[in-house]
């Protein structure tokens, strides 16, 4: 028995590409679930079904040195800083004691990260490592449920070598990283999904108050590529009401599901706020 479970986990490991023993990897980290339930509870919401759950989603994915590479060079920076509780958003406080480089659209401004005091470069590693995980494995959620993301096969090799430490940024690729104003979007991780418009393909997360968007195709040294956090000139970071794309996000998976029995009790008693969206 013990045999058999060793050849399960000792494959391939999807960063490095070498045969290891792999570790149980999740795909929203386990400390996002600990916030959630410090914020009153996690929440699983999937196209068919809403339920209130601390069920994680994982797989044997990565090896140990990958799997503390992506806690070294980008989670273990990033989640002290999202919304923490009803009173403590940490990245949001910095950003409003410092005087923006810009305004932005709709009442939205524009910092530099580095004379904010941010490593930027570990928010776009973040971001990286996440939309990269939904892209290479198609992960269970509820129910035979699934999701995952799509990124061309030389996107994703490309991130690839630079989260292995190959390479340098990504050619062509952009990370925005958005330091959201809004009540619900400070209070819903939003994993990973797809999206495509006249000029690019990427991907579009939140987690918690900082909303990812994940651009591909962008031509070098086009103005485009002054949106990225760890590759434009001031490594930037934009704080802005999210609101209306959070929810838009929302409410197209609430009219696909069904709320399970145990979060309407919830809902009836005043439960709480966190929540993990798969």
């Amino acid at each position: 028995m013990n045999a058999k479970r060793t050849d399960i986990k000792t494959r391939e490991c999807k960063l490095c590409l070498r045969k290891k023993v792999l570790q149980d990897s999740h795909y929203l980290s386990a400390g996002l679930y600990r916030i959630a339930r410090k914020r009153g509870g996690s929440l699983v919401r999937t196209p068919e079904i809403i339920v209130g759950s601390d069920r994680q989603i994982h797989e044997y994915l990565l090896c140990h040195d990958c799997e503390q590479l992506f806690n070294r060079n980008g989670e273990d920076y990033v989640l002290p800083l999202v919304k923490q509780s009803e009173v403590e958003f940490p990245l949001l406080t910095m950003l409003n004691r410092c005087t923006p480089i810009a305004e932005g659209p709709n009442n939205g401004s524009v910092f530099s990260g580095s004379e904010v005091g941010i490593d930027s470069g570990k928010l776009g590693y973040y971001a990286l490592s996440m939309f990269w995980r939904g892209s290479v494995h198609v992960w269970k959620t509820l129910n035979q449920q699934t999701t995952s993301v799509h990124l061309a096969p030389e996107d994703q090799e490309a991130i690839r070598r630079f989260l292995v430490g190959e390479t340098g940024w990504p050619l062509g690729i952009i990370v925005q990283v958005t330091v959201c104003t809004d009540l619900i979007s400070q209070d819903n991780v939003l994993a990973p999904v797809n999206w495509e418009n006249d000029a690019y393909v990427g991907c579009s997360m939140v987690i918690f108050g900082l909303h990812f968007d994940l651009i591909c195709g962008v031509p070098h040294g086009g103005p485009d590529r002054q949106l990225c956090c760890a590759n434009s000139v001031n490594h930037v970071i934009f704080r802005h009401n999210c609101e209306n794309t959070t929810r838009m996000l929302l409410d197209d998976l609430k009219s696909k599901a069904r709320i399970a029995a145990n979060l309407k009790r919830k809902q009836t008693e005043g439960g709480g706020t966190g929540s993990a969206r798969n």
